[in-house]
């Protein structure tokens, strides 16, 4: 949507809706404009007649022009051009129609009184300012370490996480709360290399006065909840699904990290290169608790059409497609209340949901609809009956849709997984333009909603559901987000294992998962490998294995693997990713 409005589709064709900025011109309202140096330059010289003395806003497309209302006032945001992230520099003619108020850093006092006013002269405030301060001037001010991945932010956000985490009742029931564990959250698994994560360890012993030692959780598993080290989350047991994925020893303390991200609602950041197992980490979780994980690749061509929505003509394939889904999550909650005791009534379900499937036509999907309802009605989950009630409700408005020349607007993967708590990770985040990211912004603050002003019918700012949670996966060798959205989530790096026993282990996992013996895997070469590599090599041995090759000594194993480490070298010429052996490993 432009500006000011633009020609939208209505029930009778198309008709102009205005904007939420010619709205608020209209009734003399206030706007802020954020981020106004990502804005198009269109953009900005539309703004223009507003700032100066003629304070109107002509519209072609509607002959009419408009003047501002009394109490209209503009503002506007903007971070530092030397941030990056496509900003641009304004011109000086569009600059100098407003008053320009510089906004400094907040300076150590400035933290010291605003946590005093927030947390009551918490035991901890006082120590925790001093190290992120500490932090603060060690990477960007004398630059002693944490030259990978510079330039860094630690700031009011970084103390407001700490003492969240801090306030929070633990699950645990731990009182007090180990401090250790969230400086490693969020400071040690945020450095890019392990000489400068031993830095912040020795800093942290320097200011707290006590030895960090840090250790690899354990793991436990159970029906209702999943646990590491200090992060617990629950378990939806209907939705788990059988998976050949594995957990790794050396990734235990990356799966606290984000387990405590998703705790608290937070974004994750995963950082590292392809075949560090960061795709596939967010994935295990997913699964393991039970949440449904949405996927979405970035690349330099996305807008946000595709990732917030847009107009499209009416089809009721995507109709018929969406209310088989739902009906499939309905005789799922089914199954999994009825403790799968009555056979007879799973393999009536079951066949009836099929039927759905090959269903064209409305009427005889609501028959469907309506016999599956007749046969449950001795179920009383609340899930269930307000998804059945969603069902019905679609199935009278996919009875009496009409097709022909009409448009609706269907939501993108964004706002689907918003509204109904899904679990969506960004990959390759990165090489998206930061001027489509950042319309995440106001999301990702505290108690943050997502505004979509292109649907006209969405008047109100969508509040995410309680479920939801954004992830996002960055290869750095690609480039980095920009500062402001980094600043917003938890970066956690995904760095290979440093002890060689820990990596014998994770071996030993993959070749189980795939079904080859771990012996087969060469100790003192598979090593050099990234997961890639080594996957794909197991899967080499597996193949050879299932046609009823030679068996592979260790010898010609070595020198097999030392020609798969060559290929993974460069993820780029070998075009290898993690979602790539990830579905290789699933097809066999």
């Amino acid at each position: 949507m432009d500006l000011f409005g633009t020609d939208l589709p209505v029930d009778d064709g198309f008709a102009w809706c205005d904007a939420p900025f010619l709205q608020a011109l209209k009734q003399g309202d206030w706007v802020l404009l954020d981020e106004i140096n990502l804005a198009s330059q269109s953009v900005l010289e539309g703004l223009n007649s507003c700032l100066d003395h003629r304070g109107t806003v002509y519209i072609s497309e509607l002959d009419r022009e408009f003047t501002l209302s009394p109490g209209f006032r503009l503002f506007a945001a903007q971070n530092p051009l030397g941030q990056g992230g496509g900003r641009k520099g304004l011109p000086r003619s569009f600059v100098n129609r407003f008053t320009q108020v510089y906004m400094d850093e907040l300076t150590r006092d400035d933290l010291q009184i605003i946590c005093d006013n927030i947390y009551r002269q918490h035991p901890s405030i006082e120590r925790v300012l001093e190290f992120n301060w500490r932090m603060h001037s060690a990477t960007m001010v004398k630059r002693l370490f944490g030259s990978s991945g510079a330039p860094w932010e630690f700031n009011l956000r970084d103390v407001s996480r700490f003492m969240e985490l801090a306030l929070t009742e633990s699950p645990l029931e731990q009182s007090p709360k180990p401090v250790d564990e969230f400086i490693e959250m969020l400071y040690v698994h945020r450095m890019r290399t392990q000489q400068d994560r031993s830095h912040v360890v020795d800093l942290y012993n320097e200011v707290f006065g006590t030895k960090l030692t840090l250790s690899t959780p354990s793991l436990h598993i159970t029906e209702q909840a999943l646990q590491v080290g200090n992060a617990v989350l629950p378990r939806r047991a209907e939705n788990a699904r059988i998976t050949r994925l594995r957990s790794l020893h050396s990734q235990l303390p990356y799966m606290e990290s984000l387990m405590k991200c998703i705790e608290m609602r937070w974004m994750a950041i995963m950082v590292g290169p392809a075949g560090s197992g960061k795709t596939s980490l967010v994935r295990w979780l997913a699964n393991a608790t039970g949440n449904k994980l949405v996927e979405f690749s970035m690349n330099s061509g996305v807008d946000t059409s595709e990732i917030l929505g847009g107009f499209e003509q009416v089809d009721m394939q995507r109709h018929h497609l969406a209310l088989v889904r739902k009906i499939g999550k309905l005789v799922n909650l089914a199954v999994f209340a009825s403790g799968y005791q009555d056979t007879e009534q799973l393999a009536h379900l079951c066949s009836v949901y099929h039927a759905t499937r090959r269903c064209t036509r409305p009427r005889d999907l609501c028959a469907l609809v309506e016999q599956i309802s007749s046969s449950l009605v001795n179920i009383a989950d609340e899930s269930f009956m307000q998804l059945l009630g969603e069902i019905q409700q679609e199935m009278s408005e996919f009875a009496a849709l009409e097709v022909a020349g009409k448009f609706e607007w269907v939501d993108g993967i964004l706002v689907d997984a918003l509204l109904n708590g899904h679990w969506l990770l960004i990959d390759r985040a990165n090489l998206c333009s930061a001027s489509v990211l950042d319309r995440l912004n106001g999301l990702l603050e505290p108690n943050g909603v997502l505004y979509v002003n292109e649907d006209p019918k969405r008047q109100d700012a969508i509040v995410p559901h309680a479920n939801f949670r954004i992830i996002m996966a960055v290869d750095p060798q690609y480039g980095e987000l920009s500062r402001a959205m980094r600043n917003r989530g938890i970066e956690i790096c995904v760095l290979p294992a440093e002890s060689s026993e820990c990596r014998v282990d994770d071996q030993a996992m993959v070749a189980r998962a795939i079904g080859v013996s771990s012996t087969l895997l060469s100790g003192d070469v598979a090593p050099q490998a990234n997961l890639t590599g080594i996957v794909q090599y197991a899967m080499q041995l597996a193949e050879r294995t299932q046609r009823g090759a030679v068996a592979v000594n260790e010898e010609a194993g070595a020198d097999e693997m030392e020609s798969l480490v060559s290929l993974v070298v460069d993820p780029v010429d070998s075009m290898v990713s993690v979602a790539a052996w990830q579905s290789e490993l699933i097809r066999h």
